[in-house]
């Protein structure tokens, strides 16, 4: 389980860390917004105005079109960032999903296992403690990507409807930090639970042992 959950895990810090550098390269878009809004704006009431003629409506088209053209390729980074940043979120939560099934399941036989054959209750007690420490990092790492995401949907100026795009240039500071500190956290929250992962299947090791230990026991005794 500790080499699925690694694996898992490092292809989640790859996303995380990918999306993170395609987020800086897309830089501030809210002024180029605004632009983009006032020429599609002025495009808009000069080829809907019955006063504007020919010449107005063909200049007015050929700076629209000048202008999107620039913003496509911006408009192009900005997606991207958008849709590798919910595969990132998707396998963040898939990640700690799976930690948490993981202790859900072991925690639960490793008591049963003990009661059952009479082992020493520290190994069901050991394994709880792992369980509530992944639980408490889990839990945390899920609240830190969602905070990412819904700060980067705040952030976001091309799907924003505000017409007055300071709010949303602010929200963008707001959504870098949390994004660096929350990726920062999530990260260390994925080594801890490897090791929280490693020390529960020692734990399930030292079970197993311990019940072939007293099974032998058992039928050498009576064999005797």
């Amino acid at each position: 389980m500790t080499r699925i959950f690694t694996i898992l895990a490092a292809l989640s810090v790859i996303a995380l860390l990918t999306n993170l550098a395609l987020g800086l390269r897309t830089g501030d878009m809210a002024e180029e917004t605004r632009q983009m809004r006032e020429v599609a704006g002025e495009y808009r009431r000069a080829s809907r105005s019955l006063l504007s003629d020919d010449q107005r409506k063909e200049s007015a088209r050929r700076t629209f079109e000048q202008a999107r053209e620039e913003f496509q390729p911006k408009l192009g980074r900005l997606t991207t960032h958008i849709w590798v940043g919910i595969v990132a979120a998707l396998l963040t939560l898939l990640v700690n999903a799976v930690a948490i099934t993981y202790f859900l399941g072991t925690a639960r036989w490793c008591r049963e296992v003990v009661e059952t054959y009479d082992l020493d209750r520290e190994l069901a007690h050991a394994s709880l403690l792992n369980k509530r420490r992944a639980f408490f990092l889990a839990f945390l790492s899920m609240s830190a990507i969602l905070a990412i995401v819904v700060f980067g949907a705040l952030a976001d100026p091309v799907r924003s409807y505000r017409s007055d795009l300071e709010t949303v240039v602010r929200w963008r500071t707001v959504h870098f930090f949390v994004a660096v500190l929350g990726s920062g956290w999530i990260i260390l929250s994925y080594f801890w639970q490897i090791q929280r992962i490693a020390g529960n299947s020692k734990i399930i090791r030292t079970i197993m042992d311990q019940v072939e230990t007293r099974a032998a026991q058992t039928i050498a005794g009576d064999a005797s």
